[in-house]
């Protein structure tokens, strides 16, 4: 018996170490997997964080779509975005003298070692820095490395615009120029064309419905209105009143270069694709159906709803009676306001279900 008992122990001593052994391979497994997943964790953040930061890096040297307002808040600073020449990673910034003061530019840079500023160059006979010259008298000349350029990831971005204003974060903004909230995967992909020229195509520009910086901005124009009508005629306000005309955009290019929404909104401009296109998405927020209209060297787009045909630019489309709402007039009302525009329709489009233009000549006719 006594034999039988000294077995027992032994057999059980074995267990026990074994089972200690066992214990101590799973926390070790347990400790490296989560060593692992902090890693990958951070390395997701770290990512996360580049990904964001390029996006302002982007729309930031992007100033003919993202205007002064939005690098100065990602800047926190009064100073003018000179260029950001990528194969020396680095940003070039003036900054007016007046408005200097040592801690609003440090706070630029996540390493204030790495700030150079320009030296005067009397053989140049301006502020040399690298390779670039400034002959600014009254502006500071500085460079930062892109890498240390001190960027909130979680900052929300404010637009004034009027009574209203427009808010957007990094990650909405990232969502938008991926084309991600637009009606289209490859914005501006695809091409109508007529006789004369290619027409670009405006439908994968708008916001799809639901695009979260859109939607709040149009519950905030719209509040208050009880019908589509209503709705409709406010954010026409908005677009003419708030949005002004991009003579500069317009005329700089040979081609015509398009605007997202939330960059019309960002500059407080836009050429008449850009506001057409910022219309089409405010109302696709609010529930209210349009169509684009092409018309020569011009688009515009025509509102689904019961409204006068005082001005003579009221169609019906597919069975639906429409009202031009013309985005570069300030202060159009909808059925009322004339224009000298020629309003002869080569194309219609409903986005987001028509993604190529069709056609209107057979679908379209003038409501008597």
């Amino acid at each position: 018996m006594l034999k039988t008992l000294k077995k027992l122990d032994a057999v059980f001593e074995k267990i026990v170490v074994a089972v200690m052994c066992l214990l101590i391979v799973i926390f070790a497994i347990k400790h490296y997997q989560m060593i692992q997943a902090k890693k990958a964790e951070a390395e997701a953040v770290r990512q996360e964080e580049k990904s964001l930061r390029n996006i302002a890096l982007s729309y930031m040297v992007a100033v003919g779509y993202s205007g002064e307002r939005f690098y100065q808040q990602v800047t926190h600073a009064p100073v003018k975005l000179d260029r950001w020449i990528v194969d020396q990673k680095m940003i070039y910034f003036l900054i007016p003298k007046s408005k200097y003061t040592r801690v609003n530019v440090l706070q630029m840079s996540r390493n204030p070692k790495t700030f150079e500023f320009a030296k005067y160059n009397s053989e140049k006979g301006g502020y040399l820095l690298g390779t670039r010259i400034s002959y600014l008298e009254d502006f500071y000349y500085f460079r930062i490395p892109e890498d240390d350029l001190a960027i909130d990831t979680k900052q929300v971005f404010k637009f004034p615009l009027g009574n209203y204003e427009y808010k957007v974060s990094l990650r909405e903004l990232r969502d938008l120029i991926h084309n991600k909230n637009l009606c289209g995967e490859e914005a501006g992909k695809e091409f109508i064309r007529d006789d004369e020229r290619g027409l670009p195509n405006h439908g994968p520009f708008v916001a799809k419905v639901g695009e979260p910086s859109l939607k709040r901005l149009t519950a905030e124009i719209i509040s208050g209105t009880d019908s589509n009508e209503a709705k409709a005629q406010r954010l026409l306000d908005f677009v003419t009143e708030e949005i002004t005309y991009d003579h500069e955009l317009a005329s700089a290019y040979d081609v015509q270069y398009m605007q997202r929404p939330n960059e019309v909104l960002m500059k407080g401009s836009g050429t008449c694709s850009g506001k057409s296109i910022l219309y089409a998405s405010l109302l696709e927020q609010a529930g209210v159906k349009y169509r684009f209209l092409y018309v020569p060297e011009h688009i515009t787009v025509c509102v689904t709803g019961n409204f006068s045909n005082y001005n003579g630019l009221a169609y019906k489309i597919g069975g639906e009676k429409c009202a031009i709402a013309e985005t570069t007039v300030p202060g159009f009302r909808i059925g009322e306001t004339s224009t000298n525009g020629n309003y002869t329709v080569k194309f219609t489009q409903r986005p987001p279900s028509e993604a190529v233009t069709k056609d209107g000549d057979a679908t379209i006719s003038f409501d008597e």
